[in-house]
């Protein structure tokens, strides 16, 4: 605690940890008020939700591996800053076109140019961290701000919701444009500064250059990395459980408990309690187990823990016997969500890392962008019910299949 208490000390970091919460509780609650303007506007869709969620991913591929380069030639305050409030004016347009008829195609792409705006703030942050503190407090700074923002996260799903159902989606909005602005303001009364890289070859071309070559490069490594290709895998099923949870799981819930935004977000916040409490437990626990095993009996109780909620659901809905569920499918997934990244740090050359994340990334939103569609496409067909069962059967026997895989490699 003392040690805390010495890094808030320092200003920079300070105003950065405070904008970077406040931009985060601005992210999730305009992710709440887009799920109710689209449920709102297209009832029981889950191809729309679908849709609206790509919108929201798609940025990874199309930003993504480019944003990286400009914000390394970029003064790093000044584009969170600049971040900040091209997704306040864009928050601001979502409001102004849901006093519109037939606008859903603009709003889509508002939605798409936000998320745009955080990758850059988000590779911003990354960036500039580690100019405000060195030293063994670097360790401490990103653990505060990851824990940190894991809570933002939660309590603005929990209070989010609460926040349009009582003032509307228009008042949603107003807020979320509102948190980004404070951001801003946070940001600007920093003192650092980033020493722009004027010289050389224009940013542009470097960043395709730098792009194609990383990504082929990336490539090519993991195609030969035979030891992490079920870590790989287990990484990929994992976002593809989340894509379509995020979609079926979603219309399915509302549908059968008449749920509201405030009652989404409650649920969402208690998915994040349990994914923060699982992971602080096997942060001390989990460190003498295996951890490809760990992934693997992960995707099993995370299988295990949909098939109970849908059959829950089916014959006996009840919101309490969703929270709770919500909350151990957090516990159980933790240890996926914290082995995967881990296993691939541990097992490249340092040189190596980023480029293989990044191509690992989007494999991994890819999984998830595609699970998003055709779950969306087979729930309108065959029913939400059967969807997530097929999902959570999967998911357990994809676990289950790893064990018996690596019990006769070891014969």
């Amino acid at each position: 605690m003392a040690r805390f208490r010495e890094l808030l000390r320092d200003r920079d970091f300070s105003l950065l940890w405070f904008g970077q919460m406040v931009s985060q509780c601005g992210d999730r609650l305009t992710q709440l008020a887009l799920v109710a303007i689209v449920t709102g506007l297209r009832p029981g869709s889950a191809m729309e939700l679908a849709l609206l969620i790509v919108c929201t991913t798609a940025p990874t591929f199309c930003v993504g591996p480019f944003a990286g380069v400009f914000v390394d030639r970029w003064d790093r305050r000044r584009t969170m800053i600049v971040c900040d409030l091209v997704r306040a004016a864009l928050v601001l347009g979502i409001a102004v076109l849901m006093m519109l008829p037939g606008t859903l195609p603009l709003v889509y792409l508002s939605v798409f140019l936000i998320f745009s705006a955080t990758r850059f703030f988000l590779l911003a942050k990354l960036a500039l961290v580690p100019e405000l503190v060195t030293g063994d407090r670097l360790l401490l700074a990103n653990s505060v701000t990851g824990a940190s923002g894991l809570v933002a996260a939660g309590l603005s799903f929990a209070v989010g919701g609460w926040v349009i159902v009582r003032a509307g989606v228009i008042g949603g909005l107003v807020l979320d444009m509102a948190s980004y602005l404070v951001s801003a303001a946070a940001l600007a009364l920093m003192h650092v500064r980033f020493r722009t890289q004027q010289q050389g070859e224009p940013v542009v071309r470097v960043a395709v250059r730098s792009v194609w070559h990383d990504l082929v490069e990336g490539i090519r490594w993991l195609v030969g990395l035979r030891h992490l290709r079920a870590t790989i895998l287990a990484m990929c099923l994992l976002w593809s459980a989340i894509g379509l949870l995020a979609v079926v799981g979603t219309v399915w819930v509302q549908h059968l408990l008449d749920t509201n935004p405030a009652h989404l977000g409650f649920l969402v916040s208690l998915l994040l309690a349990g994914v923060l409490v699982g992971s602080l437990l096997f942060g001390r626990i989990g460190g003498r187990w295996d951890r490809t095993q760990s992934m693997r009996w992960s995707l099993v109780g995370i299988g295990g823990t949909i098939v109970g909620l849908t059959l829950g659901l089916r014959f006996a809905p009840s919101a309490s016997l969703v929270g709770a569920l919500m909350a151990v499918l957090g516990l159980v997934a933790s240890p996926a969500a914290v082995c995967t990244p881990t296993v691939i740090q541990e097992r490249l050359p340092q040189d190596l890392r980023g480029r293989i994340f990044s191509s690992v990334t989007l494999l991994a939103d890819g999984a998830m962008a595609v699970s998003l569609f055709i779950g969306a496409a087979f729930a309108d067909r065959f029913g939400a019910a059967k969807v997530l069962l097929a999902l959570g059967v999967g998911l357990c026997f994809g676990g289950l299949l790893g064990f018996r895989r690596s019990r006769m490699s070891a014969l």
